[in-house]
C-alpha cells in the first residue's frame, strides 16, 4: 500500500489541534495585522491577485484529480472509489468532492475546462452541470 500522506517525522510535536491552533492563530494575526495597514487600492489589487492565484491552483488542482482518477490511485491508498478519497484523504466536503470529480473527468475529454476556469470564465458549480449532459 502506497503512503499517501506527508512524510512522517518521529520528533516529539506538541499535540495535533494544538499545534494546528497555534500555527492558525499566529498566522491569521500576522496576516490580519497586514492586510489591515493596505490601503484601499491596495487591498483590492492584493484580493484580485488572490483571486487570479485561486483560479490557478484549482485548475491544477483539477488536472491532479484527474490523473489519479485515471491511473486509480486512491486504490493504492485504501479508498474504494475517487468520491471517498477526495473526502477521507484531501478533506473535501461531499459536495466539493463530487463538484471537482465531475468537472475533473469532463476535463480529461475537453482539456479547455482547465483553461476556462483558469481564466475564470466559469466556476465549478456551473462546470459541474454541464459534466452531467
Amino acid at each position: 500500500m502506497t503512503h499517501c500522506g506527508p512524510p512522517r517525522d518521529e520528533s516529539p510535536r506538541p499535540s495535533a489541534p494544538e499545534a494546528k491552533r497555534h500555527a492558525t492563530t499566529g498566522h491569521m494575526m500576522n496576516s490580519r495585522t497586514v492586510v489591515e495597514s493596505l490601503s484601499p487600492s491596495d487591498l483590492l489589487c492584493a484580493t484580485r491577485e488572490l483571486v487570479r492565484k485561486s483560479r490557478g491552483v484549482e485548475a491544477e488542482l483539477l488536472v491532479h484529480l484527474g490523473e489519479i482518477d485515471e491511473r486509480k490511485f486512491y486504490l493504492d491508498c485504501a479508498f474504494p472509489s475517487m468520491f471517498a478519497f477526495c473526502v477521507g484523504e484531501l478533506g473535501f466536503s461531499e459536495d466539493a468532492a463530487y463538484n471537482r470529480i465531475m468537472v475533473s473527468r469532463a476535463a480529461q475529454h475537453m482539456p479547455m475546462i482547465v483553461e476556462a476556469v483558469r481564466s475564470g470564465q466559469v466556476h465549478l458549480a456551473g462546470l459541474r452541470s454541464l459534466a452531467r449532459t
